[in-house]
């Protein structure tokens, strides 16, 4: 059981409301054609694939397969439906075979060729349209427009709530200009996006005694989220990128890199040796 008082002092939590921060605005910078892009129907639809491929893989072989998914033309959707009406095992079987270098090449397979039907039968082929009914159906309660979004987004097959978090974080994030027209603080009540490095961080916070007890874990990013001021969703990419591999790695750790490590880390007489 992890105590119920604050592990942190305030330069920890400044430190890290800081850098979550900095983290979250840093990616909004010269965001207009960012945001062109997802509004169109195929760049939502081409992040959202970015997003659901994104599953215990690093950055560099993400890229690797987006760039063969494209190259095969297996992001342009108006294709994948073409495809899949014609024979959809068929499309499936040429999927696995672009994600042979994936963990899951046969889960996401199905997965994506799932999702197209979902997306041509409940939202007219257009994911957009997930927003659109939210606010449709709730238009003056961002709270409950929220809600549906989120559990329209769990619906679609092999997506939990780190895939749908991270894909409805980048739909709000933008101030000046919206994707989708709520307020990233709308979002405060989405868990923390779920990874090996939020995972590593929050145990070496010692918030979590066990990072592979994934409600736990939950309930710690929740918690920290609230002490530091802000929501699970900007936290997460402060946790982020402290645990990238180069600062807070899996085998090896460079506290001196690292804003919280040079305050002097909860964990830091096993930080500064190799894990």
């Amino acid at each position: 059981m992890m105590p119920s008082t604050s592990i942190l002092d305030e330069r920890y939590k400044i430190a890290l409301h800081a850098l979550s921060k900095y983290v979250f605005y840093k990616y909004n910078i010269d965001h207009q054609d960012r945001v062109k892009y997802l509004k169109t129907r195929e760049g939502a639809f081409q992040h959202f694939m970015r997003c659901l491929l994104n599953q215990m893989i690093d950055k560099n072989r993400l890229e690797q397969i987006m760039k063969r998914v494209e190259e095969e033309g297996l992001l342009d959707y108006d294709k994948l439906v073409f495809e899949m009406k014609r024979d959809p095992k068929s499309l499936e079987n040429r999927l696995r075979k672009v994600l042979k270098s994936h963990r899951f090449p046969t889960k996401l397979s199905r997965a994506i060729v799932n999702n197209v039907k979902i997306l041509e039968t409940e939202y007219m082929g257009n994911i957009h349209n997930i927003y659109e009914q939210a606010l449709k159906e709730y238009p003056e309660d961002k709270s409950k427009q929220v809600k549906k979004i989120w559990s329209a987004l769990k619906n679609f097959d092999r997506v939990g709530s780190k895939v749908a978090g991270m894909f409805f974080r980048d739909m709000v994030r933008f101030e000046k200009e919206k994707v989708w027209d709520l307020p990233i603080e709308a979002l405060t009540d989405i868990p923390i996006p779920i990874d090996v490095r939020v995972r590593r961080v929050l145990h070496k916070l010692k918030y979590v005694e066990n990072p592979n007890n994934t409600r736990e874990v939950r309930r710690a990013g929740k918690r920290l989220a609230e002490e530091v001021g802000l929501i699970p969703l900007i936290l997460d990419e402060g946790l982020y990128a402290i645990g990238h591999k180069e600062i807070c790695g899996e085998r090896k750790t460079h506290c001196e890199f690292c804003p919280l490590g040079r305050l002097g880390c909860p964990s830091s007489t096993t930080l500064s040796k190799n894990d």
